[in-house]
């Protein structure tokens, strides 16, 4: 199998991704594979809630912002093979990239999947809500 041209492959900068990037609808490449994506709409979804809760001054404190209860599992436990997992270089990069994006015109709204593909568990919403 022939690897990919280091163009045609994802950008994530923390690890090696040898995976090839995903193709948005109109065509052109997005900067991440399908699998990084997910993870880094996840992280922007749970940003920008936390953002438009301290703008709208219904949280003083980042420690009181709970999480979104659409994101929590409701189903007894199952396991969750393709629900991606964060590292802690997954998330330190997460965190720069929203940094350097804080904006919500970055959320990639060509993505229309489920809440299922991007659900969250409340021990990743404390991990969020002690980084940011």
């Amino acid at each position: 199998m022939a690897s990919l041209s280091p163009d045609l492959q994802c950008q994530y900068t923390y690890k090696p991704c040898f995976n090839p990037r995903s193709t948005k609808k109109n065509g052109s490449l997005h900067s991440f594979c399908e699998y990084h994506r997910k993870k880094a709409n996840a992280i922007q979804k749970a940003h920008a809630t936390k953002k438009r809760l301290r703008e709208s001054g219904l949280a003083e404190d980042h420690r009181e912002v709970a999480a979104p209860s659409i994101f929590i599992a409701s189903q007894p436990a199952r396991p969750r093979l393709s629900t991606p997992s964060f590292d802690g270089d997954d998330v330190r990069f997460l965190h720069e990239w929203l940094v350097q994006h804080d904006t919500l015109e970055e959320v990639d709204t060509n993505y229309v999947g489920t809440t299922d593909e991007i659900e969250l568990t409340p021990d990743d919403y404390a991990i969020l809500r002690d980084l940011f």
